[in-house]
């Protein structure tokens, strides 16, 4: 996102290395700490982030592990009045996690209205928010206009391979925090500007830097800042501001407010 800052990039990075400054002996949680303040003391881009991770370790829907960044959550849930409850915690940051997603979209075909819950969620893999899209939009729908350096592109929704769909407009309903932060306030902002869904909960973040991650190595990756989105439909974006929930609610109450919502709009 900031080509200006390349060369003072490499020229401190390369200053480091000739002073023996990052020892092949040291800790990662030290070396990750120095790398990023480094990266962030010369851009100023506070996106910065170091992950390691187990090439040979798996994880399912369930496990929790302190310190691997593709740890994840999947639940499910049907709540009274037939509303479907779907809970993300955790970090998503590539399409493995997908058909865990799919396979618990399934539980909702027959569900009257849905809850998105995405008050724990962390960080998310771009193309993997894209194609949760699909659920809710048409094929082909512009999701965001991207500003990347000097030039600037469309950002379509990603179709499924699967047909299942949940396009029921109205009957979905998001629940947000103000730990929800980048892609998961694109997923936010995008239903909400689209009419598919309403926000309960809490502001946001307001972080509208998207991110990208990059593979250092075979079990290192670095998040970089990568595009700044514009919505088509509202032509702006949540940056400082969060996406603003229509319900305001504090997000220790937003499942009750939401599932309360969800019921009584079905009976309306």
């Amino acid at each position: 996102m900031f080509p200006d800052k390349i060369s003072a990039v490499e020229q401190a990075l390369a200053a480091q290395l000739h002073n023996r400054q990052f020892a092949e002996n040291k800790p990662f949680g030290m070396f990750k700490i120095e790398l990023e303040q480094l990266l962030v003391s010369i851009t100023g881009d506070s996106n910065f982030e170091l992950h390691f991770n187990n090439a040979d370790l798996t994880f399912s829907n369930t496990t929790t592990l302190d310190g691997f960044p593709d740890s994840y959550i999947i639940e499910t849930e049907i709540l009274p009045g037939n509303v479907g409850y779907l809970n993300l915690q955790g970090n998503f940051l590539d399409l493995k996690a997908l058909p865990d997603i799919q396979y618990a979209m399934t539980q909702f075909t027959s569900s009257k209205a849905l809850l998105v819950d995405i008050r724990q969620s962390g960080e998310a893999n771009l193309p993997l928010v894209q194609k949760l899209l699909s659920y809710w939009l048409a094929p082909d729908t512009i999701i965001s206009e991207l500003q990347l350096n000097d030039a600037s592109q469309s950002l379509h929704n990603i179709p499924l391979e699967s047909p299942l769909h949940y396009n029921r407009r109205g009957k979905t309903w998001l629940l947000t925090s103000p730990f929800v932060l980048g892609t998961w306030e694109l997923f936010a902002y995008t239903l909400q500007q689209q009419g598919m869904a309403k926000v309960v909960g809490m502001d946001t973040m307001g972080l509208a830097i998207l991110t990208k991650q990059v593979r250092l190595s075979k079990h290192t990756r670095i998040t970089l800042a990568h595009a700044i989105p514009t919505d088509p439909v509202s032509g702006k974006n949540w940056y400082q501001t969060g996406v603003s929930p229509d319900y305001f609610v504090e997000m220790e109450n937003a499942l009750e407010v939401a599932h309360d919502l969800a019921v009584q709009a079905d009976s309306d």
